[in-house]
């Protein structure tokens, strides 16, 4: 096969950020179906008006007994004591004075008393300088008494028999388990004291594994791979949301390292042509899985085979294990994959052909253990090329062949559920601070979605003990969601958007995903720039032990410790997980904190080895490090949810800016075809924002120096001017969320902080792939008017936003 040009190895979704609006679709009323199998035969004429007259004067005399004259008796006596009520007040009026005059004082008294009392309850809808936050309904919280209180109402014993719990439940999405335990979370919200709670029901395809008729086998008959047998679908090897074989596949083998564009382009440069070939691919490296079939598809591959990486998690090493990444296509569209349902243009068409949806994989896959993988490729010896890290790829030519048969069973409508549980705000209701946790797994999961769900249940169970103890509610609303069908492209969470879109852009206004709590030692933080302060200031409040936390004392010191002295934060959201339509479709402000492993690519975490009895050995059994993580997002929580300005950081938002525009130039001078690209339009915007917030730093700067030298409660004009720009401020997000004609993406529209369609899979270090996506991905597929437009536009939207949060009223 002849050299091919980087460029042109890059997938061809992405371009189209120009294309023309795509037409409103006619409205289509909804058919019912009705019913016919009950329908009485004709009636014949005679006496039939003679019987409904009578059938209906008894009716009328039925109803007058029963209910008329009821009425009538009960209703005497009360007219009868409404008359004497009036008879006394007019004889006190008349012994008090003149009638006339003595009702006019009554009638102005009873005003005045109105008047003071509306007065009254709009000061008593401010902050007084010394509460630390409280306002509404009379009643001043302090923010810092109640932190301090948190710690106690969590608990780890209680927290880890949650997890097991959980892990002991068969969940795959729309199994009879998945709604058990939907149904458990609902109570456990509703038994916990909140009022608001309910299973939302989405319609998604699902597959499952099927044993008979799976295989992955030499041709020779010499060696087959283990991928579980039996009725236990948990056991059995399978990617969710892959295509499955209509036939058996009999093909040569190639094996083509992690798969990245470098592994690609070199066997591209050696003229080993993967078409045709059954393609072995480790898990890992640079780029999602979903992005590697695609490669290996467009490079004429018939299948792909993962190879699972040995690991040490368990404390020693085990190569037979099987992980079950998903394969669905997130970075193009995150949802159900047959039907994403975000372009008006789908939403006719609620069932796509497999191949007209761009989020499904094109070619079957399969993932087989370490064992079985290195077995394979030691049968290539020294033919093709050598990777770097020793095993050769093997040709066409000399490689073995491989028979190949994948059976899935396939609901293409299955229902799948999100449990919602929400403590309604008291003041500014309509903003939201959103919990969200996956409770599905293609095994027992006890690390990820059962511990996820476990916090999040713990989470609940600290915000109702306060409003128990304190008789407290938040300023603005919470909500605690549990999402399903996280492993099939972000199902749950995506539909759950998608559903409520209107609603989230106007009253979400920030996210904190729940996930891999811990799975390893170290501490990650990835968030948006303008959450970066109040989650250093809530890490550094939360007391860890010192001699299970490398000496640290708090979360903050071990995060320094850490990561070499940084105390900042970054802001990639480059990974598979349920921030994705928050951040990308909605432009919420996000945080995804947890412990983690320096290369988490080689963790088992969607395999049937995260047990909890491996959890409970080998990670932290007394539950410490995830009662540090529930103790800071109930901090954080109880910050965002109850801050009378809402604690977003414009400051360091704006110098983010300033970064990530200097990483855009980079990336412009790493690519010849794009040195004629000028950042004017950007830097204009940049400085705007610059001006902005600093503008609105001084102005809360001085709204919080007012409060803490006065005495008296806040006063209703200022108490006016904090709302108006906590609701500017909740807008200035809105600003960058583009239609969704526009993006080649579906679901894919914050063109500010979303993810570039080409980023790695996890933190490279190399570039900001969480910022100006648009223009990024222009750049790597080569289109510099299309790059050029989007700049202009980022610039005149922060010029806008600029403007937007220098006005206070």
């Amino acid at each position: 096969m002849p050299f091919v040009p980087q460029h042109m190895l890059l997938p061809t979704e992405p371009p189209g950020y120009l294309s023309e609006n795509a037409p409103n679709p006619p409205t289509v009323m909804e058919t019912f179906e009705l019913d016919e199998t009950n329908v009485n035969p004709p009636l014949k004429y005679g006496h039939l008006f003679g019987k409904i007259a009578a059938a209906s004067r008894i009716s009328i005399e039925k109803f007058n007994r029963s209910v008329v004259s009821p009425i009538m008796r009960a209703i005497g006596p009360v007219r009868e004591g409404v008359a004497y009520l009036d008879r006394t007040y007019e004889l006190v009026i008349i012994k008090l004075g003149n009638p006339l005059v003595v009702k006019r004082l009554i009638y102005v008294m009873f005003v005045v008393v109105l008047m003071n009392s509306l007065y009254y309850a709009e000061r008593n809808d401010s902050v007084k300088g010394v509460s630390g936050g409280g306002f509404t309904d009379g009643k001043l919280f302090d923010i810092d008494l109640l932190a301090s209180n948190l710690r106690q109402y969590i608990d780890p014993l209680v927290l880890k028999e949650n997890i097991e719990y959980v892990s002991s439940v068969l969940r795959f999405p729309g199994s009879v388990g998945d709604l058990a335990l939907a149904r458990y979370v609902q109570t456990y919200y509703t038994n916990n004291g909140i009022k608001t709670a309910y299973i939302g029901e989405h319609k998604a395809y699902i597959n499952y594994p099927v044993a008979e008729g799976t295989y992955l086998k030499l041709s020779d008959g010499s060696f087959e791979a283990s991928l579980g047998q039996g009725d236990n679908i948990q056991q059995l090897a399978f990617n969710p949301g892959a295509l499955g074989t209509s036939e058996e596949i009999e093909a040569p083998y190639v094996f083509a390292n992690f798969g990245s564009e470098a592994d690609f382009l070199r066997l591209s440069s050696a003229d080993v042509s993967l078409d045709g070939c059954i393609v072995l691919l480790k898990y890992g490296g640079s780029l999602p899985e979903s992005l590697k079939v695609s490669m290996a598809f467009r490079m004429g591959a018939k299948a792909v085979v993962f190879v699972t990486s040995p690991t040490e998690w368990t404390g020693a090493t085990n190569e037979e294990y099987i992980n079950k990444k998903g394969v669905g296509k997130t970075r193009f569209s995150p949802g159900n994959l047959l039907d994403p349902s975000w372009e008006p243009q789908l939403k006719l068409k609620p069932n796509l052909d497999w191949n007209a949806s761009g989020a499904t994989p094109k070619i079957p896959t399969i993932p087989i253990s370490w064992k079985d993988g290195s077995h394979l490729i030691d049968q290539l010896k020294n033919s093709g090329i050598q990777f770097d890290d020793g095993p050769f790829s093997g040709t066409p030519a000399t490689s073995k062949k491989l028979k190949l048969s994948i059976k899935l069973e396939e609901r293409p409508e299955q229902p799948i559920w999100d449990v919602v549980g929400t403590i309604k705000g008291r003041e500014q209701s309509s903003k939201g601070v959103i919990f969200g946790a996956s409770r599905d797994s293609v095994c027992n999961g006890a690390s990820t979605s059962a511990t996820s769900t476990a916090v999040l249940l713990e989470l609940v169970k600290v915000f109702t003990s306060l409003q128990r103890q304190y008789e407290w509610s938040p300023s603005r609303t919470i909500y605690f969601v549990s999402f399903d069908a996280t492993d099939y492209n972000l199902a749950g969470s995506s539909m759950w958007v998608n559903k409520g879109k209107k609603e989230l852009l106007n009253q979400g206004y920030t996210y904190i995903d729940v996930n891999d709590i811990h799975v390893g030692d170290i501490l990650s933080v990835v968030a948006n720039p303008l959450l970066h302060d109040v989650i250093m200031e809530e890490m550094s409040k939360v007391v860890i032990k010192s001699e299970h936390f490398q000496g640290s004392q708090n979360l903050f010191q071990l995060y320094a410790l850490q990561h070499d002295g940084k105390t900042d934060f970054p802001s990639n959201f480059l990974e598979n997980k349920n921030y994705v339509p928050f951040v990308n479709t909605l432009n919420i402000p996000s945080m995804d904190i947890g412990f983690r492993a320096p290369n988490g690519m080689d963790q088992p975490l969607q395999s049937c080895l995260d047990l909890f009895e491996n959890l409970n050995t080998n990670l932290d059994g007394r539950m410490e490090h995830q009662v540090a993580i529930v103790e800071l997002f109930a901090r954080l929580g109880l910050r965002l949810a109850e801050e009378p300005m809402i604690p977003f950081n414009f400051n360091r938002f704006a110098n983010h800016m300033v970064r990530f525009k200097d990483d855009l130039q980079k990336v412009i001078d790493e690519e010849d075809r794009m040195h004629g690209i000028s950042l004017s339009d950007l830097n204009r915007g940049v400085t705007k924002l610059l001006q902005g917030a600093q503008s609105l730093e001084e102005f809360k700067k001085d709204w919080k120096e007012f409060l803490q030298n006065s005495d008296a409660m806040e006063p209703v004009m200022l108490a006016n001017t904090r709302r108006y720009t906590n609701e500017n401020v909740v807008a200035f997000n809105r600003l960058f969320v583009g239609k969704e004609e526009r993006g080649s993406r579906p679901g894919y529209n914050n063109f500010l902080t979303g993810t570039t369609f080409f980023a790695p899979q996890s933190l490279d270090n190399q570039h900001e792939w969480s910022s100006f996506p648009f223009v990024r991905d222009a750049i790597l597929i080569g289109d510099p008017r299309a790059a050029v437009a989007e700049l202009e536009r980022l610039g005149l939207a922060l010029a806008e936003g600029a403007a937007l949060i220098m006005t206070y009223g």
